[in-house]
């Protein structure tokens, strides 16, 4: 069963000019549940259960997702965000074992209700307020049209099976 189904995915990676804005990176976007990231100005950000990306350039990112023919989505979004409020805000969450996931500081940097528990309500949430520009899809499965439902506990399993990789 699908939680969040995007209208439209533009088959295709990011171009260089379109990685400067404030995008949203989901990976493992066919799987319960994906992970998620921001990039804004070319710069990538995100919390994994070993540690944070900081900084890292969206075309080292894009590689990577060739490289591991990674399933993935990329939501442009139509406004921008201060790097700084990013990097201020990925600083806080350093600590990887208090309860946090990789969608609890983008929540923050959104400055969204604490009721959007999960990424899906986040998509929902921002895709009604007009917040998107475009999504763009990479090693997509055939057929792909969203995000799985996904709980709370299997975010918790995901995080310690990664922990003990």
């Amino acid at each position: 069963m699908h939680s969040y189904i995007f209208k439209k995915i533009i088959n295709s990676p990011l171009s260089a000019a379109e990685t400067k804005g404030t995008i949203l990176w989901i990976s493992h976007a066919d799987k319960k549940p994906p992970h998620i990231g921001i990039s804004v100005n070319g710069n990538y950000y995100s919390w994994k259960a070993k540690g944070l990306d900081f900084g890292v350039k969206t075309s080292v990112l894009q590689k990577s997702i060739d490289l591991l023919q990674l399933p993935s989505v990329q939501v442009l979004l139509s406004f921008s965000l201060s790097e700084e409020r990013v990097k201020s805000i990925f600083e806080g969450v350093k600590d990887t074992h208090s309860g946090i996931n990789c969608y609890s500081p983008i929540k923050k940097i959104l400055e969204l209700n604490e009721n959007l528990t999960y990424i899906y309500s986040m998509l929902d949430y921002l895709e009604e307020q007009g917040s998107f520009t475009e999504v763009y899809g990479q090693y997509l499965p055939e057929n792909y049209t969203g995000l799985l439902n996904y709980t709370t506990k299997e975010i918790e399993n995901r995080i310690n099976t990664l922990r003990n990789v």
